[in-house]
């Protein structure tokens, strides 16, 4: 619980930081933030992601994918639920897709103090996962210009083909996602959990 409210006040911390300084800056950026603490439970470690934005946390768990944190973005059934229940809307932009007052995809975002009003929230969705030695190789976090390009499923494939450096490993997710075309910012950072 501790390491939770840790991430949670970081974040708030963060937002309230930009919201003063938005006189001079009033935009806003999606943010995650990882947190791997050792486990009085049992001996296990355990991963803390905490999100706001289009940013994605995927742990590989025997090979495969297992997504940590979603993007919160205006298509998400339950983002968009959300975004009304703050008395925003959302609706089609200029591409078609679904935007918060038809503006900006994403539904939580530290500061952006100009969509507060519209239903962007600060406040971050904390995940905690128990990892598994042996089980579990690696923890892939991407923006939306990466997952936009790739599948969590392709991210791995990449992954597991590529020489075991968390450095290498990113650069080629990188580099295969914008060789694919990829039309937002792209960044990935890896955690190799060779075991910890």
């Amino acid at each position: 619980a501790f390491a939770r409210e840790a991430l949670r006040g970081a974040f708030d911390g963060a937002h309230r930081g930009w919201l003063r300084s938005a006189r001079v800056d009033d935009s806003g950026a999606a943010a995650i933030a990882l947190l791997l603490t050792d486990s009085w439970h049992g001996g296990r470690a355990a991963l803390h992601v905490c999100a706001a934005g289009d940013c994605v946390a995927l742990l590989v768990r025997r090979g495969e994918p297992f997504l940590v944190s979603r993007a919160h973005v205006a298509s998400d059934a339950d983002e968009a639920t959300a975004v009304l229940a703050r008395g925003g809307t959302v609706r089609a932009g200029p591409d078609g897709k679904a935007r918060v007052g038809g503006l900006i995809q994403l539904t939580r975002a530290l500061g952006d103090r100009r969509l507060i009003d519209a239903g962007v929230s600060a406040q971050p969705e904390v995940a905690t996962v128990w990892l598994e030695p042996g089980e579990d190789d690696l923890v892939i976090v991407g923006t939306d210009g990466l997952f936009e390009a790739m599948t969590p499923a392709e991210a791995v494939r990449i992954a597991r083909a590529t020489v075991r450096s968390a450095d290498m490993l990113a650069r080629r997710l990188v580099t295969e996602a914008l060789a694919r075309g990829s039309s937002d910012n792209v960044t990935a950072l890896v955690l190799l959990l060779s075991w910890c």
